[in-house]
């Protein structure tokens, strides 16, 4: 898995998302960060509870879109692609595959249930 992340301006200076509550941005951020090489996580509620954030902190970054959370307890972040790319030679695919199947990739690059 990459060390290092890509924040896309096109994203968190969107009006989207500085509409968010600022918990809520902030989340996203370590969420980002946590995230594997295709922008799942299954450690959301660890990764929110080592900043000090309530799991109500990810609500409105579902409601708007920027995250997904699974039945699983599995998260992603919803636009992954339109901010990350791993080198194939440095690329770990993700260990959710079930989550990842329910997924689709539009033309902006953001993940779509379906």
């Amino acid at each position: 898995m990459a060390e290092r992340r890509m924040i896309s301006k096109k994203v968190i200076f969107s009006d989207e998302f500085a509409k968010l509550p600022e918990k809520s941005r902030l989340a996203y951020f370590y969420l980002l960060l946590a995230a594997d090489d295709e922008g799942f996580l299954g450690n959301t509620k660890l990764i929110l509870a080592m900043q000090n954030l309530s799991q109500k902190s990810i609500v409105p970054l579902i409601e708007k879109g920027f995250f997904y959370y699974f039945d699983t307890c599995v998260g992603v972040i919803m636009h992954w692609y339109s901010q990350n790319r791993v080198a194939k030679d440095r690329f770990t695919p993700t260990i959710y595959r079930e989550e990842r199947k329910k997924l689709t990739i539009d033309e902006n690059k953001t993940y779509v249930l379906g």
